[in-house]
């Protein structure tokens, strides 16, 4: 899949059309954003099914997430800001506050303890979530390639992760009630 997509980068990349779309903060960032949303509610949804370190890795997914969110929206007023979705600095501290405070939020409601807990520090408890480490490898490929002048392959390789993310979060959402601890009291919301 990143293959296909850094092939498509770089021709779409060469196409004096194609260069706005894919410019740096270009109407490829909407697009991005839309894919990362598109990628948390599975997460937010397993959140709430799961129990122990299964919960707190999907927290902690759809932190970075949100994060990602941010960082790919534009910021208004931007030399580099051709994109019709902004947002400006202040904004942006808003949203930061706000992904700390649905963070804070999220371990309150699901009574999480880590220094009482060391169970959530197991790492058998967040092996399940592997697959994420080929999108940190497609992003680290973003990188290289912005590195080399590559805007539109970068730009696709970075589509290409946040797709596959978002069929992470199906698969992970889908399995949420498998990856419950079977000594779990019994589970609420879709895993009846």
């Amino acid at each position: 899949m990143a293959a296909g997509f850094t092939l498509l980068g770089l021709e779409l990349g060469e196409r004096p059309s194609a260069l706005q779309f894919f410019a740096e903060n270009g109407p490829i960032e909407t697009v991005e954003c839309l894919f990362l949303a598109i990628a948390i509610v599975p997460f937010s949804l397993a959140a709430i099914n799961l129990t122990r370190g299964h919960a707190l890795t999907c927290i902690g997914v759809m932190v970075v997430i949100a994060l990602m969110i941010v960082r790919e929206t534009p910021r208004c007023g931007s030399i580099y800001s051709t994109a019709d979705a902004c947002l400006p600095a202040s904004g942006k501290l808003v949203a930061y506050i706000l992904i700390a405070v649905v963070l804070t939020l999220m371990l309150v409601a699901k009574r999480f303890v880590p220094m009482r807990k060391s169970a959530y520090l197991v790492i058998s408890e967040h092996r399940w979530i592997w697959p994420v480490v080929w999108v940190v490898a497609i992003l680290g490929g973003a990188q290289l390639a912005e590195h080399l002048h590559e805007v539109g392959v970068e730009e696709m390789l970075e589509l290409c992760a946040y797709l596959y993310l978002a069929l992470i979060g199906l698969w992970v959402l889908r399995h949420s009630c498998q990856l419950t601890d079977a000594s779990a009291p019994i589970r609420r919301g879709m895993c009846r």
